[in-house]
């Protein structure tokens, strides 16, 4: 529709050409004129749909539809008044507003339509919008006031809060297996390769590992004031193995002392130690508190210790091994600061160089070559080429062997019947070999016996308790001991 300013500018209508019928529209102050002209002859009348729709272009009070077909169809050419104009007040559209909702209907954005009105938004307007949509939670109310401030920015109108999930339970491990075959590093920076962390050892009653529960959720809300639900944290179920106890539902705690390992993905205790190779930078020094197998040697300057049996395949080579029952596959070279050391027995192939200590007894295959044995015991030297050679022998009870000493009077050392003191470092060894011959106190009855099988050299040393016998000449198949009414070393028939 046309405003007033356009309607008094306006002259005649449309004006057919020839001998058609033709219309004039005037206006006279705020009268409107409609003038028909009928057709000549054979030309055509007035379209009333143009008339009509030209009429609308016009700000019309009230339009009298029947009045102007009276006019078209009479065609007198007469103006007739047919409406009259009024004046249009300027209508302000209020600008159109949209709100997107995220597809997880946790964030709300409001914007508006582009040129869709010069009418200024309100607050209630949006509010009705919100509801409109169904956006009903986490209205942001600074955000709105600033869309309202500028209606050309896009602004999030509203946020859920997300739901919180459940953590999954976890085992929290007090075994620093992340750390393994890693060297130890020392106070003053540098690392100790001999000591690898390979193993893993844990005393009795030591927490292994820890599960921390898993946790319930925490609902959320959407913004449509719907409350999102999610999954609770995952159980899991503690890898117990063997010898590993469960206390109070989730610590792990070791049901012996033994080595910690991995057994079918599960955290097992083993009372027995097993390295399939030889004890060096590989594996690193081994301190167990139960046995260990070792199916290689001791290498130079590695320690073993444990406080059960030690089986070792092997030999061991310079390097110091300690525990309760020992046993060595090929022999023990010493290179003369290695030692072996147990609380009961000793048994190996040979004995060379080395200091050697067994609470009980002592045997060795082959030969003892000049090395510092002690046994609380016996010493035995089994077959018939078992030889003593060089060094001190002391046991408690009784020394056997085939051969002592040499041709060659190689110093050689036979003690027994005395109390045993057991070194267990290489300066004990030094002060022990100092003092031997000197000490003649802290005796055990002189009731011990030295037997050899096939000869004893001259050179070799007899000591039974406080009395002393040097051999002048060899002896052969012979026992060395003392009678108390002579209170001598006597020698008598192997």
């Amino acid at each position: 529709m046309k405003d007033n300013a356009e309607l008094v500018t306006a002259g005649a209508g449309t004006v057919l050409p020839n001998d058609d019928g033709f219309y004039q529209i005037t206006i006279k102050d705020k009268d409107i004129f409609l003038l028909v002209f009928s057709p000549k002859e054979r030309g055509r009348p007035v379209d009333a749909a143009a008339i009509k729709e030209e009429l609308n272009t016009y700000s019309i009070d009230k339009t009298n539809h029947f009045l102007i077909s009276q006019v078209i169809n009479q065609a007198a050419g007469v103006p007739v008044k047919i409406a009259e104009l009024v004046e249009k007040k300027e209508e302000l559209v209020t600008r159109q507003i949209k709100i997107q909702v995220t597809r997880d209907r946790m964030v709300a954005v409001l914007e508006s339509q582009e040129n869709q009105g010069d009418n200024p938004l309100t607050l209630e307007d949006v509010i009705g919008k919100l509801k409109e949509a169904g956006v009903s939670f986490g209205i942001d109310g600074v955000a709105v006031k600033k869309f309202l401030a500028d209606p050309e920015m896009k602004v999030v109108c509203a946020r859920g809060v997300a739901p919180i999930p459940g953590a999954d339970a976890c085992i929290k491990y007090y075994v620093d297996f992340a750390n393994k075959g890693r060297p130890v590093e020392l106070e003053d920076g540098t690392v100790d390769f001999k000591n690898t962390r390979m193993f893993f050892v844990a005393t009795e009653n030591q927490l292994l590992a820890e599960k921390i529960p898993a946790t319930k959720s925490i609902p959320g809300m959407d913004v449509f004031g719907k409350k999102v639900i999610i999954k609770d944290g995952k159980d899991l179920i503690l890898p117990v193995g063997k010898n590993v106890n469960i206390v109070k539902n989730n610590l792990m705690m070791a049901g012996l002392a033994g080595e910690v390992v991995w057994e079918n993905n599960k955290l097992a205790i083993l009372p027995v130690m097993e390295i399939k190779s030889d004890v060096d930078l590989s594996t690193g020094n081994i301190e167990f508190p139960g046995s260990i197998i070792i199916r290689g040697s001791v290498q130079e300057g590695f320690y073993v210790k444990a406080e059960g049996d030690i089986d070792i395949r092997g030999g061991i080579c310079g390097a110091q091994v300690e525990g309760k029952n020992i046993k060595v596959g090929m022999g023990v070279f010493g290179m003369e600061h290695g030692y072996v050391k147990a609380t009961e027995t000793i048994s190996a192939k040979f004995i060379e160089k080395a200091n050697v200590f067994a609470g009980t007894d002592l045997y060795v295959m082959d030969v003892i070559l000049h090395s510092l044995v002690n046994a609380g015991e016996k010493v035995i030297v089994a077959g018939q080429h078992g030889r003593i050679i060089g060094g001190t022998i002391t046991a408690g009870v009784e020394i056997q062997a085939a051969i002592f000493g040499t041709r060659s009077e190689v110093g050689t050392v036979l003690e027994v019947g005395k109390k045993i003191q057991v070194c267990a470092t290489p300066d004990d060894v030094k002060e022990h070999q100092n003092k031997i011959e000197d000490e003649m106190i802290n005796n055990i009855k002189a009731d011990g016996k030295i037997r050899v099988d096939d000869i004893a050299y001259a050179g070799v040393k007899i000591m039974i308790g406080r009395h002393l016998k040097s051999l002048a000449d060899s002896v052969k198949h012979a026992t060395f001991f003392v009678e108390e009414e002579d209170d001598k070393i006597s020698i008598g028939p192997y």
